[in-house]
């Protein structure tokens, strides 16, 4: 029986540690799918919080982060994100937010994820995956 489920990942996996990328823009998601592929890793994308859950759940692979927006329908990325660390003790989490307070923090800023925000500066992105 075929899923309607519009999981998808890139390319077939290999030995490359994953990164799980999380947003409900098809353009975005594509655009950091093609960044992290670049600088070396299999990206696993989904457009929602449960879609991630079942994708990682059939994708057994070394899964070393999470880029998840934290603005999205159905699951937000924070719920999501507390979900992935139940599920993948360890697994590094970024959230992307176009939302700040006016100090320019996210909101509910937790030290347990990094937060990246929109628009997304692409070169503090490559640093958190060359720290991988």
């Amino acid at each position: 029986m075929k899923s309607s489920s519009k999981l998808q990942t890139l390319e077939k996996p290999g030995a490359r540690p994953a990164v799980l990328i999380v947003d409900d823009e098809p353009d975005f998601r594509e655009l950091l799918a093609e960044i992290v592929n670049r600088q070396g890793f299999f990206a696993l994308v989904a457009a929602s919080g449960p879609e991630a859950l079942s994708l990682l759940e059939d994708n057994p692979q070394n899964v070393r982060l999470a880029i998840l927006d934290y603005a999205m329908p159905r699951m937000d990325g924070l719920s999501l994100a507390q979900e992935l660390q139940r599920r993948r003790p360890g697994i590094q989490i970024a959230l992307l937010s176009g939302y700040a307070d006016s100090s320019g923090e996210p909101p509910k800023a937790s030290a347990d994820f990094v937060w990246l925000t929109k628009p997304l500066q692409f070169d503090r992105l490559e640093e958190l995956l060359n720290s991988l």
